[in-house]
């Protein structure tokens, strides 16, 4: 299983777990996956921000992330 922090921005997590485009995607955080905003918006939007920002309860994320075999972690920032 690999490990995701959600400290860490959505550009840098999608370039080190291309895979995990598909969980955001599941949960609704679409337009963040798209080429232009995750090379704008995603460089600098933390994944924990963007789930306050489109209201998306972590749990929803860890149980979807779990499905396709991912561990959500909070590091301290």
């Amino acid at each position: 299983m690999e490990t995701i922090d959600i400290n860490k921005t959505v550009k840098s997590i999608i370039d080190e777990h291309p895979e995990f485009k598909q969980v955001m995607i599941e949960i609704g955080l679409v337009k963040i996956t798209h080429k232009n905003m995750l090379n704008t918006v995603g460089r600098f939007t933390p994944l924990k921000q963007g789930l306050k920002l489109k209201k998306i309860a972590l749990e929803d994320l860890q149980r979807v992330a779990n499905k396709h075999d991912f561990q959500i972690i909070e590091t301290k920032s």
